[in-house]
């Protein structure tokens, strides 16, 4: 040591960083080990609590009852549309924003009720059903631990990514979009629309109000998923008889090849009238 007051205000440092370390909650104290070359001195195996307490600042650790609200409002009113519809992003700040107010010595209890209401800022309709049957459950009284929800959701996002399906983008708001764009178009041509009797009919082999295969009759249901769903007044049966690896289909699996003999059944029928 310098001197005698050098030695007594290191002195004071190493209490003032012990009473920190000891005053903040163990999973704070792991997060600051990523900088604990810069408030623990190995050689005097002593802490500097002018340092630390800088640091614990810069995690939001020590302020006052208006930074925990904030933090509490924050988690009440979060929106996909903020991490870029990414859900991975949203649930890693929802858990930091949670480790912010529990270093505070404050607890959050509407963990669940708030995860629900920023899933619901999701644009992706399978998703969004696969999130109310959760939400109905708990609306019915049923306990749906947070950390679970939070899983699940995160295992469909997933899949729908992969999937190459997962909707970031408002559909109405593209619709608007592609409805200006043709009006637009439109605009340009006034004067040169053609003759009533001149309009083109549609393919010939095309059926009007046929209805399109949906993306989400391809993905198949999780292992603690029943193979029946129902959507609207329908019900649907996940089958391995339909696609490359199965289909929700409206009718059930074991029903499938006596519908399968009956199509067929059709063209022959004909074929032996017109003989």
């Amino acid at each position: 040591m310098d001197d005698d007051d050098t030695y007594q205000n290191q002195i004071c440092h190493s209490m003032m960083g012990t009473f920190l370390i000891k005053s903040i909650t163990p999973a704070l104290c792991q997060r600051i080990q990523a900088k604990k070359d810069q408030w623990f001195y190995i050689e005097h195996n002593a802490l500097n609590g002018l340092i630390l307490f800088k640091i614990l600042i810069s995690y939001g650790s020590i302020g006052s009852h208006a930074g925990i609200d904030k933090n509490k409002s924050k988690l009440q009113h979060l929106k996909l549309v903020a991490y870029e519809h990414d859900m991975i992003k949203l649930m890693d700040d929802f858990e930091a924003t949670l480790v912010q107010i529990q270093s505070k010595g404050e607890q959050f209890s509407n963990h669940t009720l708030c995860l629900f209401k920023a899933f619901e800022t999701s644009h992706d309709p399978i998703f969004n059903n696969y999130i109310q049957t959760f939400k109905d459950k708990w609306n019915d009284g049923e306990d749906i631990n947070w950390t679970v929800l939070a899983d699940k959701a995160i295992q469909r996002y997933k899949a729908l990514c992969e999937a190459g399906i997962w909707k970031s983008a408002d559909a109405k708001k593209k619709q608007i979009m592609v409805l200006t764009s043709a009006i637009q178009s439109m605009t340009k041509v006034i004067g040169h629309t053609p003759h009533p009797k001149k309009t083109q009919d549609g393919p010939k082999n095309a059926v009007r109000g046929a209805p399109e295969y949906a993306a989400w009759k391809s993905i198949p249901p999780t292992t603690d998923e029943p193979n029946k769903m129902q959507k609207g007044t329908r019900s649907y049966y996940w089958c391995l008889n339909h696609g490359s690896a199965g289909m929700w289909v409206a009718h059930k699996p074991a029903d499938t090849k006596a519908i399968i003999k009956r199509k067929q059944k059709g063209p022959m029928e004909m074929r032996r009238r017109m003989a």
